[in-house]
């Protein structure tokens, strides 16, 4: 696949240049992919778990927020049915009993 001395002095310029572009750009597209997906390959459980926990709580929160902003309008327009749902807390309650010395500490 690696080209000799002559070969390459018969290719064109545009084809030099695609060459060196992948002699260079391969590996740095492959060092460039594994420090992408280092974090992903950390063998930090908690970290992994505080991350999942942190966002079902944003998923919680943005719920409420879509429902609360639902009643509230059909309240603020006197509409006769309200919204159906509610709160979801579930994540929202785990969070500070889960981190409470990690809180507490920082």
């Amino acid at each position: 696949m690696i080209p000799t001395r002559e070969q390459f002095q018969k290719w064109s310029l545009p084809s030099k240049w695609s060459y060196w572009a992948a002699v260079i750009g391969i590996p740095v597209g492959i060092i460039s992919l594994g420090l992408g997906l280092f974090p992903f390959i950390q063998s930090d459980t908690e970290g992994i778990e505080r991350n999942r926990l942190i966002f079902q709580v944003a998923q919680e929160l943005r719920y409420n927020h879509e429902w609360l902003s639902e009643v509230a309008t059909a309240v603020s327009e006197r509409a006769e049915v309200l919204p159906i749902g509610s709160l979801k807390s579930d994540a929202l309650m785990t969070l500070p009993n889960r981190e409470y010395q990690r809180v507490r500490r920082h």
